[in-house]
Order: structure tokens, then C-alpha cells, then sequence
């Protein structure tokens, strides 16, 4: 596919899915009128293509899991009404 109408496509479909999110607002409007380019090349097999992007998605999921983890460890210190006791001084 030609890199003007696979531009094209790409941006479309990531400002359609960013409308589904809070963070659409946040795009300063002029950015949907540019021209985008996208870099893409075969990488070959499905196999081969998760090969290559195995690492980024792995390291995308633990960024995820530490920011979730950090989110429900804070709100649970800030709805915590006593701390919590340590079990051998509850005696």
C-alpha cells in the first residue's frame, strides 16, 4: 500500500480511536490537518512480525501493571480509615 493513503487511513483510525477517550481533547486540532507519514515494511509471517514486536509489548504490559498496581496501592492508603496492624504486636 502506498505510504500517502496508508498515512491517511492510519490517522483516521487513531483520531476515531482516541475519540473513544479523554485524552481526544487534549490534541490541539491543526495536529488532524497535517500530513502524517507512517513507516511500515513486511516483516514477513504473523510469527515473525510477534517476534519482533514481542519485547515493546512486554515492556508496554509491565508499564501498565505498575501504574495499575501504583493506582489502587495509593487509593487504598487514602480510603484506609486505620493502618493496618502488624499481626505479632495485635496480641
Amino acid at each position: 500500500m502506498p505510504v500517502k493513503a496508508l498515512s491517511r487511513i492510519f490517522r483516521a483510525k487513531f483520531r476515531d480511536g482516541l475519540k473513544k477517550t479523554d485524552l481526544f481533547a487534549q490534541v490541539e486540532t491543526p495536529l488532524w490537518r497535517k500530513d502524517w507519514v507512517v513507516h511500515s515494511e513486511s516483516v514477513g509471517s504473523g510469527a515473525q512480525a510477534f517476534q519482533y514486536l514481542a519485547p515493546y509489548i512486554f515492556r508496554v504490559a509491565l508499564v501498565i501493571t505498575a501504574s495499575v498496581n501504583w493506582s489502587r496501592a495509593k487509593s487504598l492508603s487514602l480510603t484506609r480509615s486505620r493502618p493496618l496492624s502488624n499481626s505479632s504486636t495485635a496480641h
